[in-house]
């Protein structure tokens, strides 16, 4: 059922929308999107409150509808800001986790430095279709269709000399434990 009323009377009919509308509106959100959070009652009184000082209220066709809209987009909004914190945080404790106790001191500078060397030096060795598989699929982020389809190659033929440049790169990086095998 829609209400007109005059323009300058856009408060009236909200307050009509929200006495015929809010507790199935409510109930709407319940059913759809549980019980919280965010709490159905808190998306939809935001609902009718992102309405206010709107001048258009009048032109509304079906108020049903339009509420309904309002309150799913706002409930999805929520979603979506809780999901990116959460992720947020989970990376915020796997980058803390990494830094606890982690200095900067030129020892590990110089390790760094020297690991640098021998993953370049062991690229350098690679024969160059397998130095150029690498580097297409780790650098530039190409799949390995896309690099057989460049060189010519299968995509399992891909697979074989990025696992042998792999291997190469970690006898390079990695230095013996001493215990035998």
């Amino acid at each position: 059922m829609s209400t007109r009323l005059r323009p300058d009377d856009d408060r009236g009919l909200l307050r009509h929308w929200y006495s015929e509308h809010y507790r199935s509106l409510v109930g709407f959100l319940r059913t759809r999107f549980g019980a919280g959070p965010p709490e159905p009652e808190d998306i939809a009184q935001r609902t009718f409150s992102q309405l206010l000082g709107r001048s258009d209220l009048n032109e509304v066709a079906n108020p049903r509808a339009f509420l309904w809209r309002i309150a799913h987009n706002l409930t999805v909004s929520e979603h979506r800001a809780a999901a990116a914190a959460r992720r947020g945080v989970e990376s915020l404790a796997v980058t803390s986790a990494l830094d606890d106790g982690y200095l900067l001191v030129p020892e590990r500078v110089l390790e760094a430095e020297e690991q640098v060397k021998a993953a370049v030096a062991a690229i350098e060795r690679m024969p160059v279709r397998r130095r150029n598989i690498l580097l297409m699929v780790r650098v530039d982020g190409l799949t390995h269709r896309e690099v057989a389809s460049r060189l010519g190659i299968t995509p399992p033929a891909v697979s074989k000399h990025l696992a042998k440049a792999t291997a190469e790169l970690y006898a390079a990086l990695v230095p013996p434990t001493g215990i035998a095998d």
